[in-house]
């Protein structure tokens, strides 16, 4: 059944610089610095050989922490679902320092959505150069008290996300015969990790899919390759930390 999505998603269309054209210094409309004065900080060809990223669930904990480091070099494509706030906090701080941001909202786990965000997207700034697959949450819990509907939505966020995601960058990346394709896993899915069975499993098939498309793309120029985290301090595990799980 095909997902309604939702009015509040945030398309931010970003004007394009105009050489010879006289425009106001300030766009209040979007919180950005017009074109024009952008011709000053950004020469045009600069702008148009920036390359896109895209990193999926960024607005809070490591795919913000990705958005910052990269929005210097390239325009950025924020992806939230439920953190709607966090993500326009987050859209309004990159703004300062890089006007070619975007935050769209999108259920990762949806084939409708994925599209529509890689859609919005592509209308703003062209095809995805950089996919960060990083869209992804936690289960703590004994195996035999977790039901099925869980286990599924577990599957769905961790690892069909990346399979979608994936699928719809993959098109004009092997047109180019240029891309990269980032996955963040995470040390459970090498090691495994009690009460977190399901989480460690979604993991691990991340990390052999890296490995399966690596060898696919190779004749397609295209990076695959996957970053497996140990603990970090996100609001996820702050959560996990809560909850009594890590001392």
């Amino acid at each position: 059944m095909a997902s309604s999505i939702s009015a509040s998603s945030v398309i931010l269309k970003v004007p394009k610089p105009i050489a010879g054209t006289l425009l106001p210094l300030f766009n209040l409309k979007y919180f950005i610095i017009s074109p024009f004065f952008l011709l000053f900080i950004y020469p045009y060809d600069i702008i148009n050989n920036m390359k896109t990223a895209l990193i999926t669930g960024s607005s809070r904990g490591i795919g913000a922490a990705i958005a910052r480091r990269l929005a210097k070099s390239y325009k950025i494509v924020i992806n939230y679902n439920e953190s709607e706030d966090p993500a326009l906090a987050l859209l309004e701080e990159l703004r300062q320092i890089n006007p070619y941001v975007i935050a769209v909202k999108a259920d990762m786990a949806k084939e409708d959505e994925v599209d529509y965000l890689f859609r919005t997207a592509e209308a703003n700034f062209g095809h995805v150069d950089i996919l960060i697959n990083n869209a992804g949450k936690s289960y703590v819990g004994l195996i035999q008290d977790m039901d099925f509907e869980k286990w599924q939505e577990m599957i769905n966020t961790n690892l069909n996300s990346v399979f979608l995601a994936t699928k719809r960058a993959l098109g004009p990346m092997i047109s180019e015969k240029n891309g990269v394709i980032i996955n963040i896993s995470s040390i459970w899915g090498k090691e495994g990790a009690a009460l977190e069975a399901c989480y460690s499993a979604t993991k691990g098939g991340v990390n052999t899919f890296t490995k399966a498309l690596s060898k696919e793309l190779a004749p397609s120029n295209i990076r695959v390759n996957a970053v497996a985290p140990g603990v970090v301090l996100t609001d996820m595990m702050k959560t996990t930390t809560a909850k009594g799980s890590l001392t």
